[in-house]
């Protein structure tokens, strides 16, 4: 039986985690996923008694970091993201800091904390933490100073960002 092809597959190209946004550029980020998938029916009955679907995962062309205006849907930049293994994205989770960037942290075997100039996508820098991260990055201040801390196997890892 011939089967439909689909993109995103049934994870969705973004998702969870969910996305962050930076009022100082009116931009919302998002870690995209570009991923296919071949849908078959299997409830042949002409009357289905519900959904009756089996899924083969295609591939993955790729993941990437994207920033879009969220008045008109535009995307203002995007950023590729490498492969983990065998060809699969990570999970990237995202944060807002200030000064206005992002921060990513990718729960890949790469295990990479990085950030990103909120206004135009460039890498600013980039941290290997040893292990898949658990959760997405967060940012405090304390004494006057931002921090960003992330998760990753049972470590937290903390970066102080500097003025």
């Amino acid at each position: 039986m011939p089967g439909t092809l689909v993109s995103p597959d049934t994870t969705g190209a973004t998702n969870w985690p969910p996305p962050s946004f930076s009022p100082d550029t009116g931009l919302m980020y998002f870690g995209t996923r570009q991923t296919f998938s071949v849908l078959y029916l299997t409830d042949t009955d002409g009357r289905p008694q519900g959904w009756a679907a089996a899924e083969r995962n295609v591939g993955n062309v790729g993941n990437a970091l994207k920033a879009v205006d969220y008045k008109t849907g535009k995307v203002k930049w995007s950023r590729p993201f490498a492969m983990g293994p065998g060809g699969k994205p990570g999970r990237r989770r995202l944060a807002c800091s200030a000064p206005p960037a992002v921060c990513c942290s990718a729960a890949t075997a790469a295990a990479i904390s990085s950030r990103y100039d909120a206004a135009n996508g460039k890498p600013l820098w980039h941290a290997g933490l040893g292990t898949n991260t658990s959760n997405g990055p967060q940012t405090y201040l304390l004494d006057g100073r931002q921090y960003i801390v992330v998760g990753a196997g049972d470590s937290l890892c903390a970066f102080v960002l500097q003025q």
